[in-house]
């Protein structure tokens, strides 16, 4: 890719585009491993549940490390602030938590 020379328009570092994946395509990710414990039985807690929450720990990482250090931007493109990450972050964890309770509550 060739650099732009319009000033108005920043270039994005390659780590940035890696950071932004991770945060933007967790929840589907997430919902998937949800619909995996539903499969499991009821009320039990194994390899798939720690690795729900490690997920959950890199993708909240990813947004606040692409939003602080690399000054990263919403999925609107704005410029992304500490607000958006805590909202990220209480979203992300308050959806997956009901999500999981569900899951471990019924059998598929």
């Amino acid at each position: 890719m060739v650099p732009s020379r319009d000033p108005s328009i920043a270039p994005s570092p390659s780590g940035n585009a890696l950071l932004r994946l991770v945060w933007m395509s967790a929840l589907p990710v997430v919902l998937l491993l949800i619909a995996l414990i539903a499969d499991s039985e009821r009320w039990t807690f194994g390899a798939t549940d720690i690795v729900l929450v490690v997920l959950l720990g890199a993708a909240i990482a990813a947004r606040a490390i692409d939003t602080l250090r690399f000054h990263g931007s919403t999925a609107d493109g704005e410029p992304s602030t500490r607000a958006h990450v805590v909202r990220y972050a209480a979203t992300l964890v308050s959806v997956s938590i009901a999500a999981w309770v569900v899951a471990q509550s019924v059998t598929i």
